[in-house]
């Protein structure tokens, strides 16, 4: 991270304002002039239709983000399905896709899959955790129906709002058909997303009790709403979405009642992307400015605010008597502050990008930092950039992901329990003899690029690198995240490994440089996971037997490996649970353990 420069004269915040309302005072005392009403009308309207149009803005973005999440999942599945990259026969690869298509995005609920003879899988939450389920819908009216769209490619937009009996709530769904690469028909996948988080979004979106953000399917059925959640408990599959006249709101209900279009909203409106009109409700005006998105189940989506005219006179009712000395001050001491904010919001900004990146441990992303010659601001920035600069340190010796997932887990997360876990351990074959043979710089660089290539590889596949010692590593998946595929995932990590070694050594071997021979242990159990230590030093780590048969496997490399390349051997127990078949070396006795442990090799594929 780059420093914020050297120090120079500071002024303060305080003394920057002081001088600043100080000239706004001289110059109101030599001020002259005044403006009209009709200018100072046109600011008012000119500034709520710039705040309407933001509001629509970010609402419109939110919403089609949603929509063109749902859809870019369904058509990433289908489009794999075409290219043969995924085989609806393999449910452990369908549901890892999924899954995976679950995680790009958090409003996403779930994804179904069904195949064209009604027999289904579905990854989805519930109550928050990932589960996974295969069912016969053959027999499911709206099943049919999607089937058959999806067969005669009717399925229009592709969107559909649809009832979730499991959450109680709406949602939206984007479908697709699913064709193999000769343009057989093999059935629809559809996803989900939560309706209920647009809402949540809406609420916090306009300000106050009488301007409201609102999301229309048609013109009379509510999509989303601040009042939402008030009515969730009378809607059913029947009628999935409210009409405006249910959600106790008489503003919204009376939006198509008598609309008015004149100058204030032509005004209002100048030129932008939105349409808009003015609607009386117990007598006082309103007005309303909207935007449709597109279409959802061939039925319309509109993004709206409304808010009333009043609201925004009182300003304009308050500057009719001043005089004009009195308007040609405030339209001063309005344009120096904003010059001020500006100046002042400048430095806030960098350093609120910077917060960000470093709140997700993106310390590369970090923008500079340049010196401010407010006091305050330049001391923030100085302390802030050697806080950067300490994560940067931090960051070196303790694994992102794993401080990720922590935090995402919170104080639960690092509580010492027992998990099922597969534990991998590497060492390098010849090792004492390799190093001896070249400099000390050399083998630390040796080092440096070995571990590079295998930490890469466990971090694929959601591991966690434990620790380095001497020239072994240690990882294990299956916590601090909950991952029932972890046996699987130490295999494919163990594969990419060898296969990396592999062409590592043939990188050394057109330099003239002695290949590296790796050994490689695995074994799946229980072990004591979370936080080992002193108070002072504290480790996430694991503990227990587990890791004592991991490593003492991959010690056996030595007498099993057969000058192998890459040797990786696994216990019967991980081989098992990643449900793979390997070459059986029989039951060993290991040092330390009464009971042998039956071993398995596994041959990494060839080059």
């Amino acid at each position: 991270m780059r420093g914020t420069g050297g120090r120079r004269w500071r002024l303060s915040i305080a003394s920057a304002l002081s001088l600043t309302f100080g000239g706004l005072l001289t110059v109101a005392v030599l001020a002259v002039g005044g403006v009209t009403w009709r200018a100072n009308e046109l600011n008012t309207v000119e500034l709520l239709g710039e705040t309407t149009e933001l509001q629509l803005d970010t609402l419109a973005g939110l919403t089609r983000q949603h929509l063109e999440d749902a859809r870019f999942q369904v058509a990433h599945i289908a489009r794999l399905v075409r290219e043969g990259e995924l085989d609806l026969a393999d449910p452990q690869q369908l549901r890892a896709v999924m899954a995976g298509s679950l995680a790009a995005g958090e409003q996403l609920r779930g994804i179904a899959l069904v195949r064209a003879d009604g027999t289904a899988t579905r990854v989805g939450f519930v109550d928050d955790r990932l589960a996974s389920f295969f069912g016969d819908w053959s027999q499911r009216p709206e099943i049919a129906n999607l089937l058959r769209s999806a067969r005669t490619d009717s399925l229009g937009d592709g969107y559909f709002v649809v009832w979730s009996d499991d959450l109680g709530a709406p949602h939206l769904s984007a479908s697709a058909p699913l064709h193999d690469g000769e343009g057989r028909f093999l059935g629809a996948v559809s996803s989900v997303i939560a309706i209920t988080a647009i809402s949540d979004f809406v609420q916090g979106l306009a300000g106050g009790a009488d301007a409201r953000t609102f999301v229309l399917h048609g013109r009379d059925r509510v999509l989303a709403h601040a009042q939402m959640d008030a009515v969730l408990e009378r809607l059913n599959a029947t009628q999935p979405l409210p009409r405006v006249s249910e959600l106790g709101d008489p503003v919204l209900a009376a939006i198509w009642d008598d609309p008015i279009v004149g100058d204030t909203i032509a005004t209002i409106l100048g030129g932008r992307d939105a349409q808009g009109h003015v609607t009386r409700v117990e007598g006082r005006e309103y007005a309303f400015l909207y935007r449709e998105l597109g279409t959802i189940g061939g039925e319309p989506v509109t993004v709206g605010v409304y808010a009333p005219l009043d609201l925004h006179n009182r300003p304009l009712e308050r500057l009719a008597g001043s005089a004009a000395v009195g308007v040609l001050i405030l339209l001063v001491s309005i344009g120096l502050s904003v010059l001020l904010g500006r100046a002042l919001a400048r430095p806030i900004r960098r350093l609120e990008a910077a917060a960000e990146a470093v709140s997700r441990l993106k310390l590369d992303d970090v923008p500079p930092l340049r010196a401010s010659r407010l006091r305050e601001l330049d001391a923030a920035q100085r302390s802030f950039a050697a806080m950067g600069d300490a994560l940067g340190w931090f960051s070196t010796y303790v694994p992102r992901g794993l401080v990720f997932r922590l935090m995402r887990l919170g104080p639960e997360g690092a509580r010492s329990v027992e998990r099922e876990v597969t534990v991998l351990f590497t060492d390098i074959a010849g090792f004492t003899q390799l190093s001896e043979s070249q400099s000390p710089e050399a083998t630390a660089a040796l080092l440096n690029e070995h571990f590079a290539l295998l930490a890469a590889c466990v971090e694929a596949e959601g591991g966690t690198v434990d620790k380095y010692i001497g020239d072994s590593l240690m990882a294990f998946w299956g916590a601090p995240d909950a991952q029932p595929d972890h046996a699987a995932r130490a295999c494919r990590a163990a594969a990419a490994m060898a296969a990396a070694v592999r062409a590592d050594n043939a990188a050394r071997r057109r330099r003239g440089l002695s290949p590296v021979r790796l050994r490689i242990g695995l074994h799946s159990g229980p072990a004591v996971v979370g936080n080992i230590g002193a108070p002072s030093r504290m480790n996430y780590t694991l503990i227990g037997d587990t890791v004592n048969v991991a490593q003492r496997l991959e010690g056996l490399g030595k007498e099993k490996g057969e000058g192998a390349e890459v040797s990786v051997l696994a216990s019967l127990a991980t081989v098992s649970a990643a449900g793979l078949q390997a070459e059986d070396l029989g039951a060993v006795a290991l040092r330390g353990r009464d009971q042998p442990v039956a071993v398995r090799r596994l041959r990494p594929p060839d080059p």
